[in-house]
């Protein structure tokens, strides 16, 4: 649980805005009820009179680590890699972005948007990114580079750090470095999910797993 200092500008009632960064389970805390908390002042227990929950924005990465199965086009001649795109792009043009919600984007050749609080400016350089997938090796530059970035950008508090990893199936060195840019993401607060382009079988083995954890 992450913690302000308390406000005391509504004496005698003061007011404490914190933040539980994720359950137990590594699940985000949802629908948190006043009777959840205990709260005390000088080791006295005292009643919580209202909770109200607020939703700060969202600093969001999209991390990608691409390769030759990006590229396998169907009978139309597209690629997964375009349908993802298409996915993304309709997400960012049609979600209604808060104040504080800001956009970045990451590829294996480096940082392309940074900081970004205008959707247009980032789908621009998403549509831009169009590498030969086909001859690209795939690491982990990218999700290093955006771990590095998102734990290292001072957000307003309550501002959420999520990063959307696009990957093909780790190869089995990778393992134990991933699972040391997961300990650095999760003591950065940084949530990240994966869409991972593969086969099946690879959920269920210590390469998929890996991704999983």
């Amino acid at each position: 649980v992450l913690v302000q200092p308390p406000d005391i500008s509504g004496f005698p009632t003061p007011s404490v805005t914190f933040k539980i960064r994720w359950s137990a389970s590594n699940q985000p805390v949802d629908m948190l009820q006043a009777g959840a908390l205990t709260v005390y002042e000088n080791e006295q227990l005292v009643p919580v009179h209202s909770l109200q929950q607020d939703d700060k924005g969202v600093y969001f990465a999209l991390a990608i680590n691409g390769g030759r199965e990006f590229d396998l086009r169907d009978a139309n001649g597209i690629s997964p890699y375009d349908h993802i795109n298409a996915v993304l792009v309709n997400w960012a043009e049609k979600r209604k972005f808060s104040e504080e919600d800001a956009l970045a984007l990451i590829t294996p050749e480096g940082v392309s948007i940074h900081h970004t609080k205008l959707p247009d400016e980032w789908v621009a350089a998403l549509n831009a990114y169009q590498p030969n997938f086909r001859t690209m090796t795939p690491d982990l530059a990218s999700l290093d580079s955006a771990i590095k970035l998102l734990a290292e950008r001072v957000v307003p508090f309550g501002v959420d750090k999520s990063l959307l990893y696009l990957t093909l199936p780790p190869l089995a060195e990778h393992i134990e470095p991933i699972r040391l840019l997961t300990d650095q993401a999760q003591s950065a607060g940084i949530h990240i999910n994966v869409w991972m382009l593969g086969e099946t079988f690879f959920l269920n083995n210590d390469q998929g797993r890996v991704l999983i954890e």
